[in-house]
């Protein structure tokens, strides 16, 4: 290795680090002017092309069911730092962190999930996380009112949306049928609404 011809930038808003090095061996053939210059024109083309690449792959890691809302998308490692993020999901957080930039994910995002929590839920949007081999995809929307909703109260919601009845809710949960009920009527009056369609189509919203 006797010539290295590299080209690095910083993005403002994720202060991520996009590099890319040419060597050659040939002592004799240094790079040229003209070879630096081709290769700074080129390089922003090569990242973007990379970035939409993990986007558009990205959802073919999770089952048909689980593939909406991938507009709104980044990635980072188990401490938090970011690994990729789209500009929509820079958007999204800043209304929650107006002036938050990377490389690192919202302290409050990160200190969840290096306690093992994969969501949270703020004043303005609600943030989830899935774990993809040694990554996490990271998801952030606009908060609804089922964001507000217990771990169990938001269990028997998906389960009664999916179109599981009272009785085999309360099996499954290990409870009776009449405190699934008094659930939804919790369920039902956080999310002031009055009738399963309704359910069905908020506890969609959670995951469009």
């Amino acid at each position: 290795m006797e010539h290295i011809l590299g080209t690095a930038t910083i993005n403002a808003d994720t202060q991520l680090l996009n590099t890319m090095s040419l060597y050659r061996s040939n002592q004799n053939k240094p790079f040229t002017e003209a070879e630096r210059a081709l290769k700074e024109v080129i390089f922003p083309h090569l990242i973007d092309a990379v970035r939409q690449n993990w986007i558009n792959n990205l959802p073919y890691l999770f089952p048909g069911n689980q593939r909406s809302n991938f507009n709104t998308i980044a990635t980072c490692d188990s401490l938090g730092i970011l690994q990729i993020a789209v500009p929509s999901f820079i958007e999204i957080c800043r209304l929650e962190w107006p002036k938050w930039t990377g490389p690192t994910l919202p302290n409050c995002v990160s200190h969840n999930l290096q306690n093992g929590e994969l969501k949270f839920v703020g004043a303005k949007i609600a943030v989830c996380l899935s774990k993809i081999g040694d990554i996490f995809l990271v998801r952030a929307r606009p908060k609804i009112a089922a964001d507000e909703l217990s771990e169990r109260e938001l269990e028997v919601a998906q389960m009664y949306a999916s179109g599981d009845d009272y009785k085999t809710i309360a099996q499954v949960l290990l409870v009776s049928p009449s405190t699934i009920r008094v659930h939804l009527s919790r369920i039902y009056t956080k999310l002031n609404i009055n009738d399963k369609t309704s359910l069905t189509a908020e506890i969609r919203r959670m995951t469009h």
